[in-house]
């Protein structure tokens, strides 16, 4: 789960970062989206998730919080998991 902070922008998705190494050593690494704000969905040929939008004011150094969310939560379970294959996972959140 993730929090806006009280002082931050809104929430656009919550990721999991997963590295893997190949037997020959080389690292791998693939992003996947968990969670994210609004109705989007992953573009089916590509599983890329459309940006949330943009609601920055570059000229005034500021943003207003009417896209995004102020929590995001979600259970997760690797779909390309393989036990035999050294890997490592983080999480990170993204901000609008």
């Amino acid at each position: 789960a993730a929090l806006q902070d009280p002082l931050g922008a809104n929430l656009d998705r919550y990721q999991i970062v997963k590295g893997w190494l190949e037997a020959d050593g080389k690292l791998n690494e693939k992003v996947y989206d968990v969670a994210w704000s609004g109705d989007r969905k992953p573009d089916a040929g590509t599983g890329k998730l459309p940006s949330v939008g943009d609601t920055v004011d570059a000229a005034n150094a500021g943003w207003t919080n009417t896209i995004g969310s102020p929590e995001l939560s979600a259970v997760w379970e690797d779909p390309d998991f393989d036990a035999s294959q050294p890997a490592f996972y983080y999480g990170r959140v993204i901000e609008i």
